[in-house]
């Protein structure tokens, strides 16, 4: 018992295999009974020691022994993290209870509630799980059994954490704490750390949550205990994943990893395979949600294999979006509504309100992205309900979020004003500052406010060091001032983005910021430089094998290189007399507005009425065009969707004519049927004879 009361579980079994042995050799059925239940610490055949254990306490009639069983099955189904299996601990914890109740055994009675509470609390039904906590709490006080009664602390803070009840969580903690550290209890003192650690880190108070997981950490050690040390290295993990440090992130993910594979804690292994791919996949790179995705992996692997269908909906969750995240880079929208369609039906199976609403709002953002605005509000209004109803303010505003979102991609935008303006008002009453920015983010579909909300956003960023909301804030600050024509100040925040974006090599931002300074470069007719941004972000795109940057950033190179061309440089003939004019302003209107220049299989057409020459009654036009080797065409533009057979027998005539060597006779040169989705374009000589 020492040993595993120790952590020293190998030793531990040794001992009580050989106790087993020397009572079925004594008949000592007592003393059998206590080595079946010290066998009890492996989870595969813990159910069959305590299952002997009960019947030998039956046979001689022991209720004392018949009780340590019942709670002993509690715990082991407790453990086993499935919704049937929860309902198999209730029962057992009850037979417990009635036992100790009836022998007025208030040792074994407060176990049973404590036992009840964990099962309550893991089950997601938080006021019942306190309900028991509480019960426990007032029995082991009466007793003055101290350690029950830090159970029960540390079990009431476990549930209000849980129920995002953050002041009366920390308060239980430190009732915890003061009496772990009376006791010299290091255990306790540990798990109360490790809990006022958790508690801080959900309250995004990042500095005090360091300093409690530390703590336990350094206890943990000095007591050679790995299973808290391990919680404490994933704590540590989490909170330097959420504060943008992920190299810090992953190493403590790491130390957790190796611990538990040590240990074979398969649940403590999953976990940290969880957080590992986190940790890679925030770090925004296509290498790393490879890598995110190779951990998620083998976390759900694990989990399937344990039957941990709590992790399992986890792995699910996570894989999701990570594939979602990915989704542009390799079109991979329906594996990831696979995977959240998967932990939604694990988490309905399991009655799991929370992870049913987070598979909502997961299906919400896969649908966002592939532009289905319908289906995404209809799975954002059903997170929204369940959040409601469970009063978790967090997944509520995340809700309205992402219902804002949704309505402002859709031009709903009242409708979106409106969500986002109640994700503001909860975020600002709970502080919760990353929240908070993302609706003021948001806001930003009121142009003439844009600006307040964007700078409000950044200075939370800032104070929080959160660079990816900051540059998220220079971003959206880019885009107002470029909106207002305001391009040089446009220029500075798009810099500014451009530059954190770089020192955390966050190619997704930094893709961004060279798209919108291309753009924002092209409009303040700096076409070189534009022509540059894209470059760069054609150059990304390609590395990351992002098909859809990569196109846009092609075409703006293209379209731009054509603009670029100085009209200075254009070759010009000067044949024609009749329409002289015209071609000299279309040279000047290359200067002034080389925007509106459109190229047609190497001749320059601008389809203005200044440059008309002719008109048809079914819509076609005829302008002059200038051939990039300097000689005078005539463009004869035509409605595709009323002149694509008159365009071809139009061609195959003049095809026929070509053959005639005639000043008076119209020479084809080609027929484009590429360059414009709404128009086919005849080139032809420019024969002033024949107009």
């Amino acid at each position: 018992e020492a040993y595993r009361l120790n952590n020293q579980i190998q030793n531990a079994m040794e001992y009580h295999e050989q106790a087993l042995e020397i009572a079925k050799e004594r008949k000592d059925q007592d003393q059998e009974t206590m080595a079946h239940l010290g066998l009890n610490n492996q989870f595969q055949t813990a159910i069959k020691y305590y299952e002997q254990g009960l019947k030998i306490a039956k046979e001689r009639k022991n209720q004392d022994q018949e009780t340590t069983p019942y709670l002993g099955l509690g715990a082991v189904y407790r453990l086993n993290n499935q919704f049937q299996m929860f309902q198999t601990a209730i029962k057992y914890y009850e037979q417990a209870l009635e036992i100790a109740k009836g022998r007025k055994d208030q040792g074994h009675e407060t176990t049973a509630y404590l036992g009840l509470g964990v099962v309550y609390r893991l089950n997601n039904q938080f006021q019942t799980a306190i309900k028991y906590y509480e019960q426990a709490l007032e029995i082991a006080k009466g007793r003055k059994d101290q350690n029950q009664e830090t159970k029960a602390y540390l079990g009431l803070g476990d549930a209000n954490r849980s129920n995002n009840q953050f002041q009366t969580s920390i308060k239980y903690y430190e009732e915890a704490l003061e009496i772990a550290k009376e006791r010299k209890d290091q255990a306790q003192e540990t798990t109360a750390h490790l809990g006022l650690g958790a508690v801080y880190k959900l309250n995004n108070k990042f500095q005090p949550a360091i300093k409690y997981y530390e703590q336990g950490l350094e206890i943990a050690k000095e007591k050679k205990d790995q299973a808290q040390e391990t919680t404490a290295y994933l704590g540590l993990g989490v909170l330097y994943r959420l504060n943008n440090q992920f190299e810090t992130a992953v190493k403590y993910y790491e130390q957790s990893l190796e611990i538990a594979k040590e240990r074979k804690d398969q649940d403590q292994e999953t976990t940290a395979y969880l957080g590992l791919g986190d940790a890679y996949r925030v770090n925004n790179q296509f290498q790393t949600f490879q890598t995110a995705i190779e951990c998620y992996e083998q976390a759900l692997e694990i989990a399937k294999e344990r039957k941990d269908q709590y992790q399992e909906t986890v792995a699910y969750l996570v894989l999701g979006e990570a594939y979602r995240l990915n989704n542009l880079l390799n079109n991979q929208f329906e594996t990831a509504v696979k995977y959240y369609e998967q932990s939604l039906e694990i988490a309905k199976e399991r009655k799991d309100q929370d992870q049913e609403t987070t598979a909502y709002l997961g299906l919400g953002d896969a649908y966002r992205v592939n532009n289905q605005f319908q289906t995404v509000i209809k799975y954002y209004e059903q997170a929204l309900e369940i959040a409601k109803e469970r009063k978790d303010h967090d997944q509520e505003t995340t809700a309205y979020l992402g219902l804002g979102d949704a309505c402002r991609l859709n031009n709903q935008c009242d409708m979106a004003i409106k969500y986002y303006e109640r994700a503001l008002e909860i975020a600002k009453e709970r502080k919760d500052q990353d929240q908070e920015t993302m609706a003021h983010l948001g806001l930003n579909n009121k142009f003439q406010t844009a600006i307040k909300y964007y700078e409000q956003a950044l200075q939370i960023a800032e104070e929080r060091k959160d660079q990816d909301q900051e540059t998220t804030a220079y971003l959206g600050l880019g885009d107002a001032y470029r909106v207002n024509n305001r391009f040089e100040t446009a220029i500075e925040y798009y810099e500014q983005a451009l530059e954190i974006a770089k020192e955390r090599k966050d190619h997704d931002q930094k893709t961004t910021a060279y798209l919108n300074l291309g753009f924002v470069y092209r409009l303040n007719n700096q076409f070189q430089t534009a022509i540059e941004c894209y470059e760069q972000a054609l150059e990304i795109a390609k590395e990351l094998e992002n098909k859809h940057i990569g196109n846009i950033a092609r075409n703006a190179i293209e379209e731009l290189s054509r603009i670029a061309e100085s009209p200075e440089s254009w070759k010009w003939e000067e044949s024609s007399k009749v329409y002289r004019k015209k071609f000299i302003k279309l040279l000047q209107y290359g200067k002034d507005y080389p925007e509106e220049i459109k190229e047609v299989n190497g001749v320059r057409v601008c389809c203005s009425k200044e440059f008309l020459i002719g008109k048809g009654s079914d819509g076609t036009r005829v302008y002059v065009g200038l051939g990039k080797d300097g000689y005078e065409r005539a463009v004869k533009r035509l409605p595709r969707d009323a002149c694509t057979s008159v365009a071809e027998q139009e061609k195959n005539v003049l095809n026929e004519l070509n053959a005639t060597k005639s000043n008076y006779v119209v020479n084809y040169w080609f027929l484009d049927e590429q360059s414009d989705k709404h128009y086919l374009f005849l080139i032809l000589d420019l024969c002033e004879e024949t107009l």
